[in-house]
């Protein structure tokens, strides 16, 4: 049980984030992806963070229903399952520092991936058009998911790559993680 009031402090204020990513502003996950790890370690935080995901989930749902299709989230659910279940075995055979390097890596590639495409707009556009884009981003968010609790950034960028309007975007995003 934790007494110490910083580490509660932290640990609300990831909670926090959790609600605001689902809220629209997904980028801001990668915060309390960070927090979780490093208050409950790797692995542990994963699962912690799932019932919370799981109730803003829920609840951000019915709040953009009018908003978004189901037709994307179609087109990546196969891609996104494989990419689940590769993270749920690599999870399953790696120690907690090896996951600890792994949520960085998660971490610094949404970053970076954020950065080229303010850098080089036109690139990430054309790249947004073929099907292997989908398929990677589709991967990419299973496993970003199961080891790190952070497809939010992976499945907004690729919607946003396709120019989505942003309340459909996220009423998209929303449908996805329910």
């Amino acid at each position: 049980m934790m007494t110490d009031p910083w580490l509660i402090a932290l640990a609300l204020l990831a909670a926090f984030c959790i609600g605001l990513s689902k809220a629209g502003f997904s980028g801001i996950s990668m915060v309390s992806v960070v927090l979780l790890a490093e208050i409950y370690g790797p692995k542990t935080s994963v699962g912690l963070a799932l019932p919370l995901l799981i109730a803003a989930d829920l609840m951000a749902y019915p709040a953009f229903i009018k908003h978004g299709s189901w037709r994307p989230v179609w087109k990546l659910l196969v891609p996104t399952l494989l990419g689940l279940a590769l993270g749920w075995w690599l999870l399953g055979i790696i120690s907690d520092l090896a996951a600890r390097r792994i949520i960085g890596l998660c971490v610094l590639l949404m970053v970076s991936v954020q950065v080229s495409r303010s850098w080089k707009p036109v690139m990430f556009d054309r790249l947004s058009k073929s099907k292997l884009f989908a398929l990677n981003a589709g991967v990419l968010g299973g496993f970003s998911t199961m080891l790190a609790n952070a497809a939010g950034p992976v499945i907004q960028l690729y919607l946003m790559a396709r120019k989505i309007p942003k309340m459909e975007l996220i009423g998209i995003g929303a449908r996805f993680f329910c």
